[in-house]
């Protein structure tokens, strides 16, 4: 989508988690992915059809303190939701691109990794071997951890987003 990088994904029967850079108002953004879907149905199945709920959960994220933690606990919900017994065996989600040195170019996993990593090298290797350790504390993907947004930020950044905006 125009204006936006996808930097993860897990999906399943019933609904699709992803985390999204988005440069666009996030209202835009669902409204495109909305008509992207609705537009494949209708060419796989030549009828229009509402392929996407409206239901949709939003959280502005403070990249440089819970960037990875969303990712990793993203790639680890299928483990965590006892599908597979492990991250790397899921084939629905944007974590086997993690691990493989050179990831297609429509997922952005770069920046996750360039914060997960102080180095460009064996960035993959250093993603298996965190996704290998224990979960840490789980973040709440339903509303965040600010008080009055629904974001996972810390107050500055909120308040410097709060600024920009207005």
């Amino acid at each position: 989508l125009h204006g936006t990088r996808l930097i993860a994904y897990v999906f399943n029967a019933i609904e699709i988690q992803c985390v999204l850079h988005c440069q666009r108002d996030w209202t835009e953004v669902i409204d495109d992915l909305h008509q992207a879907f609705d537009a494949m149905h209708e060419r796989c199945w030549q009828r229009r059809h509402q392929a996407l709920s409206d239901q949709s959960t939003v959280l502005l994220v403070d990249d440089s303190a819970y960037l990875v933690e969303l990712v990793l606990q993203l790639h680890r919900w299928p483990v965590l939701q006892r599908l597979v017994a492990s991250a790397d065996l899921y084939p629905w989600s944007s974590d086997r691109y993690y691990r493989q040195p050179h990831p297609p170019t429509w997922l952005d996993s770069r920046s996750m990794l360039n914060w997960l990593c102080h180095s460009r090298r064996n960035q993959a290797q250093h993603y298996c071997d965190v996704m290998q350790q224990p979960a840490r504390a789980t973040l709440n993907l339903l509303s965040g951890n600010h008080p009055m947004y629904q974001a996972l930020a810390r107050d500055e950044f909120i308040q410097r987003f709060l600024r920009k905006e207005a």
